[in-house]
């Protein structure tokens, strides 16, 4: 069953996001689509942030710690890449426009 996504907002305005909006793949072999980066406000002094995102396999959303989602861990192949990695998309640098 597939899952279609209908965003309000558009996916190409400019963004000061660690993780763009897109498709990855998480380095057990399923895909997901990142749908933001959020703040997580439960505690006032670590106002971390968290990736939400929702799984193309069986719509199930899920929300990981940016530290967590970006973590280097050892792929099956042997190699060493980030948990998830873009299928269509890539990691951006944060930049900050002055």
């Amino acid at each position: 069953m597939g899952v279609f996504l209908s965003m309000d907002y558009n996916l190409n305005m400019p963004h000061d996001l660690e993780v763009a909006p897109g498709i990855y793949q998480h380095y057990k072999g399923d895909k997901y689509r990142v749908l933001f980066v959020a703040t997580n406000a439960t505690n006032e002094q670590e106002r971390n942030k968290v990736v939400v995102y929702i799984s193309l396999k069986d719509g199930s959303v899920y929300y990981r710690d940016l530290g967590e989602f970006t973590e280097i861990v050892e792929w099956p192949d042997g190699g060493r890449k980030s948990r998830f990695i873009g299928a269509y998309t890539s990691f951006k640098k944060r930049v900050r426009k002055q």
